[in-house]
This record gives structure tokens, C-alpha cells and sequence, in this order.
């Protein structure tokens, strides 16, 4: 798997919706007594902001030139290909043992964002969400996101070179980013550009794992404590100053927008 988690190596089944840890209790009352009341009809918010960048990736050296055209005829002989079991996910790599890898976690992790945000990927065995894997001996490690649009028909993808030697952390945040965007955009008119807000795909990604709940409640009871904590409205309009939109803050926001009940 991943090489480097800020959780460790983990096993990664489908999940249930329904059956995920819960926040302490201390931390949704700070979280209630600081925030406002949100309605949300469909069980998520969702807030379309201004344009989308095209790629989304994390920092890297530049780019070195590519491969020849012969190489790349070489590397298409030993193209792998492997989709997960419901065929929304595609893995396309030159190594089957990490293909077989990232398709159980592209499952479990697709299975996981729908579990906790309550709604269908857009993504189908005809437009499938695809992972592709690259990269030779020496090359760095690096993880690109390509948006897609399903409403014209262009799936996202996720490119990871040095899968063994990559982030799974920055993989899924970019799962997340990647998913809202085509959720949002497969129900706005075409000529909509959107950027999820920061909240949204980063506290899904927060929200995927037990214990990232558990540290994301805490941090939002220890705001809470020192007088810190601003109102909800203030992170969710993005007037917040800058640098306080921390991860664990966005994941504590998102878990309890989505435990709300839709009267609230």
C-alpha cells in the first residue's frame, strides 16, 4: 500500500452508511454553541464557488522530459488493468500486484465517501473514476488530480507516480476534491465552472476514518476551550482569517453538517 499515512497502514473494507464513529459529544455542543442552524434538505451542503482549476496536485520539482515514443510502446505491452467489483472504478498500471492494490482501495474508499456524505458518485462502468499508475526508478513520488465533467462525458482521473513511495492522505484528499466537483457539476447547467469550498472535500477526507473524526473533535473542543472557535458562518462563507481553516477543523465541520438532521 501507500508508503507514507499520517495513520499508518490500514485495512480498508466498504463500509455501511450509517455505522461510523461519532464525534465526541463535547465537540458537537462546541461546534453547535459557536455555529448556526443549517438546513440541509438532501442530508449535505453543498456551496459552488468560482472556478475550477483544471489540475489539482501537490508540490513537486519540475517535471523532467518524457519518455521517447519507443519507451512509451514498451510501457503499453505491460499496461495492467483492473476495475472494482461494481466497474465505477478503473486502475490502470504496469505492475498488477499495485493495481490490485489500488483497486480495493479506490473501492473502499469510493464506499466510504458515499457512506458518510449519503450520496451516488457520478461515475458508471461507461464513465468510470480512473487511477492511473506511473513512474520509473528515481523519478519522485507525486500525486495529480485531472477533473472531469460527467455531464460531457470526461471522467476525472488521479495520477500517482511512485505509488509505494506516495501520500494515501494526498490521494484522497484529491478522491474528495475530485468527486465533489463532478457531483456539482453533473447537476449545474454546463457552462458552470465550480471549486468546491475547501470545508467540503477536505472535511470529507478528515471524516473517512475513525480516529481522523476523533482527532477533528478534539481539536475543535480545544478552540472551543481557549475562545477560539469562530461561528460556523464565518468558515463556511470563507471569512475566516487566514491559515485557520485547519484539516481537522474542516473535518470537524463537515461531520457534524452531515450528522445534522435534514429539519435542522
Amino acid at each position: 500500500m501507500f508508503a507514507r499515512s499520517k495513520h499508518g497502514p490500514r485495512n480498508l473494507p466498504a463500509i455501511t452508511p450509517g455505522k461510523h464513529g461519532r464525534m465526541p459529544v463535547t465537540a458537537v455542543r462546541a461546534l453547535q454553541r459557536a455555529g448556526i442552524r443549517i438546513r440541509l434538505a438532501t442530508g449535505l451542503l453543498v456551496v459552488a464557488g468560482s472556478v475550477a482549476p483544471t489540475v489539482y496536485a501537490d508540490p513537486s520539482p519540475a517535471e523532467a522530459p518524457g519518455p521517447s515514443a519507443d519507451e512509451l510502446l514498451a510501457r503499453l505491452r505491460e499496461i495492467k488493468q483492473l476495475r472494482t467489483k461494481d466497474g465505477r472504478g478503473l486502475v490502470v498500471g504496469r505492475v498488477q500486484a499495485d493495481v490490485m492494490d489500488v483497486v480495493r482501495w479506490l473501492e473502499a474508499t469510493l464506499s466510504r465517501i458515499e457512506g458518510i456524505t449519503k450520496i451516488e458518485t457520478p461515475y458508471s462502468r461507461d464513465l468510470p473514476f480512473r487511477v492511473l499508475l506511473g513512474g520509473t526508478a528515481g523519478e519522485p513520488s507525486r500525486v495529480v488530480g485531472h477533473a472531469g465533467h460527467p455531464g460531457r462525458g470526461i471522467a476525472p482521473r488521479l495520477e500517482i507516480t511512485q505509488y509505494r513511495q506516495a501520500d494515501q492522505e494526498q490521494a484522497e484528499r484529491l478522491v474528495c476534491r475530485l468527486i465533489f466537483t463532478d457531483y456539482v457539476a453533473a447537476r449545474a447547467s454546463p457552462d458552470t465552472a465550480i471549486d468546491p469550498p475547501r470545508w467540503l472535500w477536505l472535511g470529507a477526507a478528515q471524516s473517512l476514518y475513525r480516529e481522523q473524526r476523533g482527532q477533528s473533535g478534539e481539536e475543535v473542543l480545544s478552540l472551543w476551550e481557549r475562545g477560539e472557535l469562530l461561528p460556523v458562518s464565518e468558515y463556511l462563507e470563507g471569512r475566516q482569517p487566514a491559515g485557520t481553516l485547519t484539516p481537522d477543523l474542516c473535518g470537524a465541520i463537515f461531520w457534524w453538517l452531515t450528522s445534522l438532521p435534514a429539519s435542522e
